[in-house]
């Protein structure tokens, strides 16, 4: 099973209450909520048609496996923040750390190295005060590690001096993050893919229909001039025509469905998830 939620809506729409105003040749704001309420309305119209969300929005998508997750749902995938998964009950895998002794020589960082006798991989995102530490987060987990152990976080210079403690192995109930060496994601494509490096594997996962999951944003951009031109006319054609056609019945076709030359535009940027796509 394969479905997504979004984390972060956009803040914005493609088409503005101005411009829907003046396509629509009102100059009263009697109407004005209205208007917004379409606007939204045939904005999600739209990029359900598209398989797109079109101002940036990040999701998560689930699947009961790592071949169900290779196809990405929605276009234009801009970046992919992380793949996460629920190990299979045996694991050695980090999940939660305590917090870090202070040390000193440290600054600010992104997926800093460790040192432990045990296992391998394990990077940190760490914050700092006067060249001690406050703040470490897992950033990569790896594994061979055991609970209980005693980890180094790795310093530019001098000796490293702050650590932290192992509290949890990854579960069947916590989530842990993959490895981002072990994945590659193909943002060239549409849909977007993530691929498996030569070499690597995937870890065992438990049996749930979230087992993993990939957070990721997608859109053309923060603001609505990031939208092309072809879906923001799309989009205030739909516009028109819910405007014009409130009654919930309109002889001879659905008020609330997208017209053809509507779609003909958005075939444009159709993308299409085919039954080989969602099945491999």
């Amino acid at each position: 099973m394969k479905t997504y939620q979004v984390i972060t809506a956009a803040t914005t729409y493609p088409v503005s209450l101005t411009e829907a105003k003046s396509h629509l040749k009102v100059d009263t704001t009697a109407d004005d909520t209205y208007i917004e309420s379409i606007i939204k309305a045939a904005t999600q119209l739209s990029e359900e048609y598209t398989n797109r969300f079109f101002i940036d929005t990040v999701i998560e998508q689930y699947a009961s496996s790592f071949a169900e997750l290779k196809t990405l749902f929605k276009s234009k995938v801009s970046s992919v923040d992380h793949v996460k998964y629920y190990p299979s009950s045996t694991t050695t895998i980090p999940s939660t750390i305590s917090s870090p002794s202070g040390g000193s020589g440290y600054t600010d960082g992104t997926n800093v190295e460790t040192i432990s006798v045990n296992g391998t991989g394990l990077t940190v995102d760490i914050t700092t005060s006067g060249g001690a530490v406050q703040t470490a987060r897992i950033n990569q987990a790896g594994s061979g590690y055991n609970n209980g152990d005693t980890v180094t976080i790795s310093v530019p210079s001098g000796p490293p001096s702050s650590q932290f403690t192992i509290t949890s192995l990854g579960t069947t109930s916590i989530n842990v993050l993959l490895n981002n060496d072990i994945y590659d994601a193909q943002l060239n494509y549409e849909p977007s893919q993530i691929q498996l490096v030569d070499g690597q594997s995937f870890p065992d996962i438990t049996k749930r229909n979230d087992a993993v999951l990939a957070r990721y944003t997608v859109g053309y951009g923060s603001a609505a001039s990031d939208v092309p031109e072809i879906i923001k006319q799309a989009i205030l054609l739909t516009i028109g025509n819910f405007y014009q056609n409130r009654n919930s019945v309109v002889i001879g076709r659905i008020a609330t469905e997208l017209p053809q030359n509507v779609k003909w535009l958005l075939d444009t940027y159709k993308v299409q998830i085919v039954a080989w796509q969602l099945a491999n």
